[in-house]
């Protein structure tokens, strides 16, 4: 699709959806704020300025999690879902792996030729979001436009692994991005979980304060994601395999530029808000190691 007829389809039904919202009547004892989640309006240059543009004031709620867990976790979704996406490649099946394993996805890319993102770029209808490039959720951030942007040490961070020895600035962020006016708040997938000390009660307070809901006991807020159910039927990713030591190289680069840069520089924002802030920091400093290598210990 050409990007000024995807430009022109995608206003016009961000520009029906706003009339929707801003028309229909609702009833008055409806005080829960309304809301939707599309991980991709923020990867797309468009969705993003027709979200700023439509509704300047909605706020964001953006989860994250450390890339090597991110992908092991998003591609066993994927397998789990194969029926859905029996089109998927085998991403991640070495020759000697493949040798010994029963694949009922249509086609195997091996793993060496896989971590060149120039032979298989990032394209959502072979690889369904699970690759290489999404697992930077810096880059992403960095576009909403809420930090400076004005340092060699900011951009450096924004550069891919094979890029570290060229230009900085040749990365997804053609140039500085604009600000965007809408709020954001930013958690990590394990501040969900109960713990001595780190409560989610004390999250899901800070949540609802962050969305201005009133009336609402945060005990009586669910936060938990559904129960994933494993098939043994599906083929499951163990990224902790040493045969997966050049994938989670590759994934740790990306976790340690995105751990350094939301710490050094987004939570500076007066736009960012997280909970229990030395709590969130404590959890971004473990991207700087391999979660496969920590469980060893």
């Amino acid at each position: 699709m050409g990007r000024k007829k995807e430009e022109r389809e995608k206003g016009e039904m961000y520009e029906q959806a706003h009339t929707v919202t801003t028309t229909t009547p609702y009833p008055s004892s409806w005080t829960i704020p309304r809301g939707y989640k599309n991980p991709n309006d923020l990867r797309d240059d468009i969705s993003r300025d027709l979200l700023t543009h439509y509704w300047p004031h909605a706020k964001l709620i953006v989860g994250l999690r450390h890339p090597i867990e991110w992908f092991q976790s998003f591609y066993n979704f994927r397998m789990q879902h194969g029926s859905q996406y029996d089109d998927i490649p085998s991403l991640l099946l070495t020759e000697e792996e493949d040798d010994n394993t029963t694949n009922y996805l249509s086609e195997s890319i091996n793993l060496t030729a896989y971590l060149d993102t120039d032979q298989y770029p990032c394209i959502d209808d072979v690889f369904h979001g699970v690759c290489l490039e999404r697992s930077r959720f810096h880059e992403a951030l960095a576009k909403l436009g809420k930090t400076p942007l004005t340092s060699y040490q900011e951009w450096s961070l924004l550069t891919p692994l094979k890029q570290t020895h060229g230009d900085v600035h040749n990365h997804t962020l053609s140039s500085v991005p604009r600000p965007s006016t809408n709020p954001l708040f930013l958690y990590e997938i394990h501040q969900l979980q109960d713990r001595p000390g780190h409560a989610s009660f004390d999250f899901r307070k800070d949540l609802l304060h962050f969305l201005g809901v009133k009336g609402t006991s945060p005990a009586d807020t669910s936060i938990f994601p559904s129960a994933y159910t494993k098939s043994s039927s599906q083929r499951q990713l163990d990224i902790c395999l040493p045969v997966y030591e050049p994938l989670r190289q590759v994934l740790l680069h990306n976790a340690i530029q995105a751990s350094l840069w939301i710490r050094n520089y987004l939570l500076r924002s007066p736009h960012v808000v997280v909970s229990n802030q030395t709590y969130f920091e404590e959890l971004l400093q473990t991207w700087m190691n391999d979660p496969c290598e920590t469980h060893k210990r």
